[in-house]
């Protein structure tokens, strides 16, 4: 029990040092170019990620959170499986802060 919650804790600090960059993870299919417009215009009335990101492909050059060009480097240093990265971004895209609310 006691590893889960190292386990969870080291996760949350990654993620949260991180946020939702992918550390040039290639993508598995999808819609790249929707993903974009979404990353560069928001959805669903929801804020555009790169209000507050730092992303050279998308042309962004948020302040706010983190540089996603640089992102997950650290993990990845530390042996964090791609598979993991990639369920952490999903999950920041997913449930992303509203930094208005913050």
């Amino acid at each position: 029990m006691r590893s889960l919650a190292a386990l969870a804790l080291m996760l949350l600090a990654l993620v949260g040092g991180a946020g939702c960059g992918t550390g040039g993870i290639e993508p598995e299919g999808g819609d790249t170019a929707r993903g974009k417009e979404i990353f560069t215009k928001g959805a669903d009335g929801k804020q555009a990620c790169s209000s507050c990101h730092k992303l050279a492909d998308a042309g962004a050059a948020g302040t706010i959170g983190p540089d996603l060009d640089a992102s997950f480097g650290p993990g990845r240093e530390e042996g964090f499986s791609e598979s993991t990265i990639r369920e952490i971004v999903r999950q920041q895209v997913k449930y992303p802060i509203d930094a208005d609310a913050s």
